[in-house]
């Protein structure tokens, strides 16, 4: 009799144990997984930490909001490097081995073609927050979506600049003369000098003398010689498209010439928490300003209070864009009322909403057609500040700049 008890004492233990091993692998099982890759390490590494954070936020606002048709998601994060063959490595394993129903594209142009080429190939969608190159969206991608790539495309950042400029009678010092001699720079590759080509192309339109066009390597540590040629061209004004380091060494080198501009533009830098390593000689810096507080739309308020209480700070475009690539996803799911990755990518090609930083409508090559471009900011004594345009200035531009 006890050996018969000990005896189903024993079985009912396996037996509860083996349900608890199923319903945990159901469980497991009923998670989706969204894969994607970023620069930890390489040359856009200073950047992957937005991004990571905005992911990370954005796949929590998922799940608290009863995951994708009462599915929970996970996102599996790699580093890819900055590096695009490594990037296909990446996504070819997050496709097939991980299973992810939706893929978040990485940083850069060059490296977000690389895993668009992936998502194409397996058909899986594949929505990114920073490549606006406009090689990218020739290539014929038909599951690659670019929430921050306008009709600017690589200018989406900078020609806005350019356009400021030309409008100074509006934000000028009365008596000033308009500045007319600019040299226009940016860092290699397919969005430096795609953007670089449509700057000088806008500025030639507006009647502005281009003395000086170039391009520099990303890993460029000392930008004296350049400088020097620029100065030697009387360039008043100086158009940048550029990545934070970058940013940080031409400030540096411009302080140490005791270059006189009239106004400068840095792709990216000014507008970060980072920049006041630099102190006092990273003042007056324009730069882009993608995430205007005048925006109100698209879940904006609820983003910001969401980040600061996840993260215990303001958040800054970096992660607003983001964040924006899981709304997108979000109500996609929602719009098709199905997981199929095609039905997915067919219902993201529809899609016309407001996400928290900007409109998002499609065109059919995967650029945004809802976003026209950047603001521009200026670091006045430390701080970023809306200067353009009229609608967005908090602040008159602070000019000249040295």
């Amino acid at each position: 009799m006890r050996k018969s008890l000990i005896m189903w004492t024993l079985l009912s233990v396996f037996v509860v144990c083996g349900l608890v091993s199923l319903n945990q692998t159901a469980v497991a099982e009923e998670e989706l997984v969204i894969g994607c890759s970023l620069p930890f390490t390489g040359g856009l590494s200073s950047e992957a930490p937005y991004f990571r954070d905005g992911y990370t936020l954005g796949v929590d606002m998922i799940n608290k909001s009863g995951g994708l048709l009462g599915k929970k998601v996970k996102l599996v994060m790699q580093d890819d490097q900055t590096d695009p063959a490594t990037a296909i490595t990446i996504y070819e394993k997050l496709v097939t081995k991980e299973k992810a129903i939706a893929l978040f594209g990485p940083l850069g142009s060059s490296v977000t073609a690389a895993a668009a080429s992936v998502a194409e190939k397996h058909k899986v969608p594949i929505v990114s927050s920073y490549a606006a190159g406009e090689s990218l969206y020739n290539k014929g991608y038909t599951y690659h979506f670019g929430i921050c790539a306008s009709s600017y495309f690589g200018g989406s950042y900078s020609v806005p600049f350019i356009d400021m400029v030309n409008n100074f009678e509006k934000w000028g010092p009365k008596g000033e003369a308009k500045p007319n001699k600019i040299a226009i720079i940016g860092v290699s590759g397919a969005y430096g000098r795609d953007a670089v080509d449509r700057c000088v192309k806008r500025a030639k339109e507006v009647g502005l003398d281009v003395v000086h066009q170039g391009m520099y390597d990303a890993k460029t540590g000392d930008f004296t010689p350049m400088l020097q040629k620029i100065k030697g061209k009387g360039a008043e004004i100086l158009c940048a498209v550029s990545y934070y380091n970058d940013s940080i060494i031409l400030a540096r080198g411009i302080a140490k010439l005791k270059m006189k501009f009239k106004t400068i533009f840095l792709g990216t830098g000014p507008d970060l928490p980072e920049w006041k390593e630099l102190g006092p000689i990273g003042y007056k810096y324009c730069s882009a300003y993608p995430l205007s507080p005048s925006w109100q739309r698209g879940g904006y308020p609820e983003f910001v209070k969401a980040f600061k209480a996840k993260f215990g700070k303001d958040p800054i475009y970096s992660h607003a864009w983001a964040y924006g690539v899981a709304q997108v996803l979000k109500a996609a799911v929602e719009k098709a009322q199905s997981l199929d990755p095609v039905k997915v990518r067919n219902a993201i090609a529809g899609l016309d909403m407001d996400i928290a930083w900007c409109h998002v409508k499609f065109a059919p090559e995967g650029w945004n057609a809802g976003y026209g471009g950047t603001y521009i900011s200026q670091n006045q004594k430390g701080k970023t500040v809306g200067v353009w345009p009229p609608e967005v200035a908090q602040a008159p531009v602070i000019y000249p700049f040295r």
